[in-house]
């Protein structure tokens, strides 16, 4: 199924059974960074900044108001994300005697995740968002993520469906700063 930005909420026709089980299909995506590896990580650095969780934790303790709170991070993410955990694979792969590089992220934007978590808290399942920058065969890094719409999807509600398309635009805006390709499922009309 190809979606573009506008698109209606999909119906990925996720079947659930009687033990709570619900199928539904993923779309990974992979763009060709056109970067070397270490130089795209620091792009991605700086573009999706680490969330700045002491500034968070006291504005908890003070028992600040939401809109606080999402302006703090609004401030630290320039491009609609922060980073909440980052992990560089390679090193752990390299003892294992592989040559590859690769890095986890997990990024994500506060005031989105709140306007699914309010309609099913379920919806953290996917939210942050992951991506892995990654390089083995290839002369430049690749950076493969699944497709926010589609894993939103899942939930049968046109809500939170319709905060995984504004997750899709704001991927799009990053990897456009990024200067990474679009894939077509990220593109507008």
């Amino acid at each position: 199924m190809t979606l573009r930005l506008g698109d209606p909420a999909p119906d990925f026709d996720a079947e659930t059974t009687e033990n709570g089980a619900t199928t539904y299909p993923a779309t990974l995506l992979s763009v060709d960074t056109g970067c070397a590896f270490d130089e795209f990580e620091q792009k991605l650095h700086r573009a999706v900044p680490e969330a700045p969780m002491f500034l968070l934790s006291a504005l908890i303790a003070q028992c600040a108001q939401w809109d606080e709170i999402v302006r703090a991070t609004t401030d630290h993410a320039p491009y609609g994300f922060v980073r909440y955990w980052s992990s560089p694979d390679s090193r752990m792969m390299h003892a294992a005697g592989h040559h590859g590089c690769a890095s986890s992220y997990l990024i994500g934007n506060y005031e989105l995740a709140e306007q699914m978590y309010r309609h099913d808290a379920a919806a953290m399942l996917h939210a942050p968002l992951r991506l892995v920058v990654h390089q083995q065969q290839t002369p430049t890094a690749m950076l493969s993520f699944d497709l926010p719409s589609a894993q939103f999807a899942c939930f049968g509600d046109q809500r939170i469906a319709a905060v995984g398309q504004t997750l899709d635009e704001k991927l799009a805006a990053l990897l456009e700063h990024l200067g990474a390709p679009l894939p077509r499922q990220l593109r507008p009309f």
